[in-house]
């Protein structure tokens, strides 16, 4: 065949070869899975920076000084916002998150320069995971050397409880945002006082003291306090400022000269507009088991700090405990049920009480008022037999009314 004839001829395709098969250009699905595949090498970089920055935060936040003294005075401004009292740090010292954060010296005043708060020294450690979600969260919070004071001088009307957080007096727990709640896990408490300062009518059996300006103070006091708590929640400025679960507690009552001593402790406990409460608690006394509930705290917002207890004695439990009250309580055995209010003096309304004093049992129902003078209110005996050499004590004249 002549080459005139094999020009009319179709030409056969070239097969590709390595050396021209990029040339090809790339249909549309090929050119979106470049384009998806670029963008996932972008987004793994991306992401994988990202989580290295949080990273490198975390552990500036949690391992360096800097970070902490960041993150704690994050915390303390925080707070002051809060506050319409002063709130000073001497030092803070850290080291790592598993030593955790320390601040000397902090106290805490009410507006007016009146003491509240003083401790020794705080150690807090914190979630830094909770920096990237939020305010941080502490998870432990230890106190050491605890002093707090609750005063009302002669010719105040409140007490420097209010005069410390900033609150409108309708504020509840339930009315407050979210964002006003701080979560501080767990507390722990060495070596603490609370003081409780109010003026004296001049008919207390507890220890009075001179006022700073004028006037008497009565004291009432918890001396000695150890104790921890758990799922700890701090609500500034609410009726409730504080809420929490009692894990343990021991520490010394001063309602007069001798104490409640309170050897062991846990319930629920809240701190806020009527003072210091314990719900659903169990007590146990040097002798005695316990349970019920008690409150160190006002009447009402203002008036003079008591306290008031309804209290059952689980089994039998020891008359020794009860000397507070009256140093006249003979050794002996108890159980049943009481109420007690200690105000200027001591009020017992006992509620099928049975008592055992050497050979005699006692059943007692009705109210005692332990003062210089003893009052009896509808109240019931029944001894069998009766030991008379008890009631020698309790029968002066000038004492009963």
């Amino acid at each position: 065949m002549s080459d005139e004839d094999a020009i009319g001829l179709p030409q056969a395709k070239e097969p590709l070869g390595p050396d021209n098969i990029d040339n090809v250009p790339p249909d549309g699905a090929s050119l979106r899975r470049r384009q998806l595949q670029q963008w996932g090498q972008w987004g793994r970089r991306f992401l994988g920076g990202v989580c290295l920055l949080a990273f490198l935060t975390l552990v500036f936040l949690s391992q360096t000084e800097g970070g902490q003294r960041i993150v704690v005075e994050g915390m303390l401004d925080r707070l002051r916002g809060e506050l319409i009292g002063e709130l000073t740090v001497e030092d803070i010292r850290s080291g790592s998150l598993l030593s955790g954060v320390t601040l000397t010296g902090l106290q805490l005043d009410a507006q007016g320069d009146r003491r509240f708060v003083k401790v020794d020294s705080i150690v807090l450690r914190y979630s830094p995971l909770s920096l990237f979600l939020g305010a941080p969260s502490l998870n432990t919070t230890t106190i050491y050397g605890l002093d707090m004071e609750i005063s009302r001088y002669p010719g105040e009307e409140v007490t420097n409880i209010n005069r410390v957080f900033r609150s409108s007096s309708g504020d509840v727990a339930g009315q407050r945002s979210a964002q006003s709640l701080l979560q501080l896990g767990r507390i722990g408490v060495r070596s603490g006082t609370v003081e409780v300062f109010t003026p004296d009518a001049g008919e207390s059996d507890s220890p009075i003291l001179e006022a700073p300006d004028r006037g008497q103070l009565r004291r009432l006091a918890l001396e000695g306090i150890d104790l921890d708590l758990e799922n700890t929640v701090f609500r500034p400025g609410g009726a409730v400022v504080l809420d929490a679960s009692l894990a343990s507690l021991s520490t010394s009552v001063f309602l007069a000269d001798e104490p409640l001593v309170i050897h062991e402790a846990f319930g629920r406990l809240s701190f806020g507009a009527r003072g210091i409460e314990l719900d659903n608690a169990t007590f146990r006394l040097p002798g005695t088991l316990l349970d019920g509930s008690l409150r160190f705290g006002p009447e009402m917002s203002g008036e003079v700090w008591t306290f008031w207890a309804d209290l059952e004695v689980d089994g039998w439990g020891q008359l020794e405990d009860l000397t507070w009250v009256d140093s006249r309580i003979p050794p002996g055995l108890m159980q049943g049920a009481a109420f007690v209010h200690v105000d200027d003096a001591v009020d017992v309304e006992l509620n099928d009480v049975t008592v055992q004093i050497e050979s005699s049992t006692v059943l007692a129902s009705g109210a005692i008022r332990f003062d210089e003078i003893l009052y009896f209110s509808s109240l019931e005996l029944v001894a069998s037999p009766l030991a008379v050499s008890q009631l020698e004590m309790w029968l002066e004249t000038d004492r009963i009314l």
